[in-house]
């Protein structure tokens, strides 16, 4: 989709096997995942409220 974030949507895979090396197929095989950057995290907990001591 043009112009859209990566967290404005979730990325999608269909994947038979997982990472781990199981050779056992996955039953469920679709999976979402959404991107969450540090930097949105951050701004987040600075909103509300948190502070950062650099000292």
């Amino acid at each position: 989709m043009a112009g859209a974030r990566p967290a404005d949507q979730p990325l999608l895979f269909e994947e038979t096997h997982t990472y781990t090396g199981d050779e056992r197929p996955l039953t469920h095989q679709r999976m979402y995942e959404w991107l969450h950057p540090v930097s949105d995290t951050v701004n987040a907990l600075l909103k509300a409220g948190m502070t950062l001591d650099f000292s």
